[in-house]
């Protein structure tokens, strides 16, 4: 099932022909579209969501959340509201999507993309011309590369890759962090360019890593916007790492985080 599909050139858009290619019965949802219209800002839609496919085709075998909202404003212009409405789409729905499809046992694997700057329409083509350049191919992603990294991740063949965050961003964010850094490189930041910064969501002192992935924030720092990411539980049962070791107050003995950059 892929949440966030209705727009069709989004990035979950892509996905659903490679996987179906791949020979996955793929289901779509979104809050007017999709397969299965869903508003995942109520505290129910995610678990009636969950219900309605599993009725109607059985259990889930894979889960890719690319469902998001966003309204982009500043600190002084961020109405609570507007924030509220970010965090119950883009991080309670994905937790209560995560919980439904874990809940049957037999364990499961999950690992986070961060896709980088795929143009799915919302670029304009300043910025488009300042980002291109800088890439080693010299061209932005598309939404076909995004869905090979996935139909790779729920592949038996990706199995052994789990609970990882992985960089599927064409090198990008790499080179602009050597350019911050003053670092040299043949693609290295051209004078008068703005330095392209994209957000951090950290969780902090989270009680297992089990569920700190899939862009799930259950203690939000910075930024409420959701990272893409896979689950798969067709495969067999894939054990995570553990929670940081407890002292004898019974308070973790060292702080420890799981950091997700946004899509």
């Amino acid at each position: 099932m892929i949440p966030g599909a209705a727009r069709a050139a989004s990035i979950a858009a892509g996905l659903a022909p490679r996987l179906v290619a791949d020979g996955w019965r793929v289901v779509t949802s979104d809050l007017d579209g999709g397969d299965y219209p869903c508003d995942l800002s109520t505290h129910s839609g995610p678990s009636d969501l969950i219900d309605r496919v599993t009725a109607d085709h059985g259990p889930l075998d894979g889960l890719v959340l690319s469902h998001a909202h966003e309204v982009q404003t500043g600190v002084l212009t961020t109405t609570a509201e507007s924030f509220d409405q970010h965090m119950t789409v883009n991080a309670r729905a994905s937790l209560l999507l995560v919980a439904e499809f874990a809940r049957p046992p037999g364990g499961v694997s999950a690992d986070v993309i961060d896709p980088g700057s795929v143009d799915t329409g919302w670029m304009d083509q300043e910025l488009r011309d300042a980002l291109a350049p800088r890439h080693p191919l010299g061209r932005l992603g598309s939404p076909r590369d995004i869905a090979a990294v996935v139909s790779f991740l729920l592949s038996p063949e990706g199995r052994w890759i789990s609970g990882q965050l992985l960089d599927a961003d064409g090198v990008l964010r790499r080179l602009l962090s050597r350019a911050a850094a003053g670092t040299p490189s043949s693609t290295s930041r051209a004078p008068n360019r703005p330095k392209v910064q994209k957000p951090t969501i950290m969780v902090e002192d989270a009680p297992t890593t089990r569920t700190a992935c899939m862009g799930i924030v259950m203690r939000p720092v910075h930024h409420p916007r959701p990272c893409h990411g896979t689950i798969d539980r067709r495969h067999g049962r894939s054990e995570m790492s553990a929670p940081p070791p407890r002292a004898e107050s019974g308070r973790p003995a060292a702080r420890w985080a799981v950091r997700a950059r946004c899509v």
